[in-house]
């Protein structure tokens, strides 16, 4: 990291130079990131999913991974459609929607139901660190209940 330094002196390289040798590395060593233990236990009522994170915080609440499930609705006239899954309605597809703190709980899940329109299941990430200091800050709270 005293590569990302401006101030120039030991270590210091062109900022483009780094910039592509870190992406190189980054790359190279993916594995290293993504690589965790699957999970396998986990809870899931049709609606919620929670389970115990294989990335460890110091946090406790940020060690527990919440999401709300949107499945594409069934559109067809009486709910039995040749495409009856969940899976088979988003023919696989689903996108994760991640809480960020400029947005309110509602604007996430409008953005969950936007792309359901476009057939595409989406999960709503919930970070309750995040939740916990927008009630501390009376903000109305970046993900919706």
């Amino acid at each position: 990291m005293k590569a990302l330094s401006s101030s120039g002196g030991e270590g210091h390289r062109p900022g483009r130079d780094f910039l592509f040798e870190f992406n190189e590395r980054a790359v190279a060593e993916s594995d290293l990131f993504f690589r965790h233990r699957p999970v396998r236990d986990y809870s899931f009522d049709g609606q919620w999913l929670s389970f115990e994170s294989p990335l460890q915080t110091p946090y406790d609440e940020n060690n527990t991974v919440h999401a709300r499930y949107f499945p594409v609705p069934d559109r067809s006239k009486n709910g039995g459609g040749a495409l009856r899954s969940d899976v088979e309605r988003a023919r696989g597809r689903a996108v994760i929607v991640l809480p960020q703190w400029n947005a309110d709980g509602e604007s996430h899940v409008a953005l969950c139901r936007l792309i359901n329109r476009v057939g595409i299941a989406s999960l709503q990430g919930r970070i309750e660190a995040l939740n916990q200091a927008c009630v501390r800050l009376g903000h109305s709270g970046p993900v919706g209940r």
